[in-house]
């Protein structure tokens, strides 16, 4: 009889622990999804964080061949990530990443 009303107390607690309101709130403004038109222009706002890619990905898979010429006249950077170095930017921060994370 005690095991079943600790349980019972445990699922009324768990159920009641918090409210919708609780949840709602963003401790972040940054976490806010946009939903008004006010919101989206805000964001259109921010070009730099939109005109950033990453493309180390593309230069690591099979959608590019190089002749050797063009492959010897690559960045070392490129060439490193086109023949899957392990070091591709050989110990250097990479820009990229940083900017849009």
């Amino acid at each position: 009889m005690l095991r079943y009303c600790c349980l019972v107390l445990l699922f009324s607690l768990t159920i009641s622990s918090c409210t919708k309101e609780f949840l709602d709130k963003k401790p972040d403004k940054s976490l806010v999804i946009p939903s008004t038109i006010k919101d989206y222009l805000a964001l259109l706002d921010q070009a730099d964080a939109f005109n950033n890619c990453l493309f180390w990905g593309e230069w690591g898979t099979d959608n590019i061949t190089l002749e050797y010429q063009r492959f010897q006249s690559l960045s070392p950077k490129l060439r490193n990530a086109y023949i899957w170095e392990k070091d591709i930017l050989q110990g250097e921060e990479d820009v990229n990443w940083n900017e849009l994370y």
